[in-house]
């Protein structure tokens, strides 16, 4: 799957990034039950910082590491 496809998809808006409850709501569609608050860490960790938002590059890694396993 091309995740990045998937992003500009949804970054409807195209501000670069995506609120995490349209994350979590894409994830769902796919049948994958990931809370927001999950999805917040990996950003913490990857990033070192929190935000409600998640950039391409970051949503990449989050689906490869933490939901297709």
């Amino acid at each position: 799957m091309h995740y990045r496809n998937f992003f500009r998809k949804l970054d409807t808006d195209n501000n670069g990034s995506l609120n995490l409850r349209e994350v979590r709501d894409f994830l769902a569609l796919l049948g994958h039950t990931v809370e927001v608050a999950v999805i917040r860490e990996f950003i913490r960790f990857q990033t070192g910082g929190m935000s409600d938002q998640i950039e391409e590059e970051t949503f990449v890694k989050f689906i490869k590491k933490e939901v297709i396993k």
